[in-house]
């Protein structure tokens, strides 16, 4: 390619124009934005939940691993289970804000 030139696709793309681009979304768009969030939110603590029960599991069973660490499992689990309190929290004030 010459030094200083341009390729003819990128005339081509900077020519579309998207009238959308920039608008604020409307109230359909913020609705749905925050129903995904809140659904992708709730699967990642869901998830972090099922690790904190295995945690336990752990330590139920007396795991001798486990327990030469429990001091840091206990801490996990309760850092997972104040991370699950402080979410449904705030979607218990959410919704009652509507």
């Amino acid at each position: 390619m010459k030094k200083n030139s341009v390729d003819p696709g990128y005339e081509v793309v900077r020519g579309y124009l998207d009238v959308t681009a920039d608008v604020e979304p409307d109230a359909a768009m913020k609705k749905a934005t925050k129903a995904y969030s809140h659904m992708a939110v709730s699967c990642f603590l869901i998830t972090l939940g099922v690790i904190a029960l295995l945690l336990v599991g752990l330590i139920i069973a007396g795991d001798p691993k486990t327990m030469a660490v429990s001091g840091i499992v206990w801490s996990f689990i309760l850092y997972i289970d104040a991370m699950i309190a402080i979410y449904l929290v705030y979607r218990y004030i959410d919704s009652r804000k509507k």
